[in-house]
């Protein structure tokens, strides 16, 4: 999994771009976490028990299941029965799963980007 970070030279808010196939993560950090270095941390602290677990953001849920690490939208949880099938809704973008070490890897470099020593 390849990631960058940068700096918004405009606005000054920190970014992470993913490569293909992880932009949920990268939308699930900057949407729920941001530079909120204690929600980081705690977040670390939790999946480093190796337990099973489930976080709920706003938009973005993380779950550890089976050493495995998902990203979900909120919107995988809506029922598309009733939705015009015209209409349905691309799901590439709100999904991402990686294991769970490396998802420890990138929450670690994104606490070290937001917050040098």
């Amino acid at each position: 999994m390849e990631y960058q970070f940068r700096l918004n030279p405009f606005d000054g808010r920190h970014q992470i771009q993913m490569e293909y196939g992880f932009e949920a993560m990268g939308r699930f950090i900057e949407d729920e976490l941001g530079t909120d270095k204690a929600k980081i941390s705690t977040l670390i602290a939790r999946l480093q028990q190796g337990r099973d677990l489930r976080f709920e953001g706003h938009e973005w849920a993380l779950v550890v299941e089976q050493g495995e690490l998902s990203v979900l939208h909120h919107r995988l949880d809506h029922n598309e029965v009733d939705l015009d099938p015209d209409l349905a809704l691309d799901d590439a973008d709100a999904s991402s799963h990686c294991g769970l070490e490396d998802g420890l890897l990138l929450l670690q470099a994104w606490l070290d980007f937001v917050a040098p020593l």
